[in-house]
């Protein structure tokens, strides 16, 4: 009732209420802040390069049914859990469907965190996120198709002339994740939002798109 004839809140409201169905989030109420809190468990991936100081992040997607890329706010590669899921079997779900025929060893490490930030639907999300550590086997990389330009009036030092761009598979109709490797400080300081969230980037591609994918690459879904 809420969404009243609001064309796209009712939209809104019913993309929350597929998302609580399929078990991707579920609802709670923060007794402190009196907020409806959308809660989603996420798995995500340190990757760390074999050179040292460089981490692999997500810097924007690839929509196969629109053929256009936008870019995305700098985060760790992840996947939500599923319903009956455990971290350890999310954690294989990414690795082999956006790292196939990358070789790489799992560290020990796992870092368990819960952070509270606006997310989907209007609606503040509480992310509590298990976190794994591994490291690029040395000489190893992952498949380049490109690069992405630096944004307009960018005064980071990593990406002025541009920077090489990841994508493991191009399924058709699928919105796809493209990976970058950036310096791990530049991480850490990548704002929560950004206005160049959404926008379209015009890539320029190093390898035709048939062969973006990778032979053994399955089980790829949208984050």
């Amino acid at each position: 009732y809420a969404a009243g004839n609001d064309p796209d809140r009712i939209r809104s409201a019913q993309e929350l209420e597929a998302e609580v169905t399929s078990g991707g989030c579920w609802l709670s109420h923060d007794a402190e802040s009196r907020r409806v809190l959308r809660v989603v468990q996420l798995v995500t991936l340190r990757l760390h390069h074999w050179q040292g100081g460089k981490v692999c992040a997500r810097i924007a997607e690839w929509s196969g049914t629109e053929q256009r890329m936008v870019r995305r706010r700098l985060q760790l590669p992840g996947k939500k859990m599923r319903p009956g899921e455990l971290p350890h079997q999310t954690l294989r779900r990414l690795l082999q469907s956006d790292f196939q025929g990358v070789d790489y060893q799992i560290e020990e490490a796992v870092d368990e965190n819960s952070q509270i930030h606006p997310g989907s639907y209007k609606l503040f999300t509480k992310y509590v996120t298990t976190e794994f550590s591994a490291c690029m086997q040395a000489n190893c990389d992952m498949r380049q198709v490109g690069s992405l330009p630096a944004p307009d009036n960018s005064i980071d030092s990593w990406q002025t002339n541009g920077v090489p761009i990841f994508i493991n598979d191009a399924g058709a109709g699928l919105k796809v994740s493209v990976y970058t490797w950036v310096p791990e400080e530049a991480l850490q300081a990548a704002p929560s939002s950004s206005d160049l969230e959404g926008s379209v980037v015009e890539a320029e591609f190093s390898a035709p798109r048939c062969e973006w994918k990778t032979e053994k690459s399955e089980d790829l879904i949208q984050m």
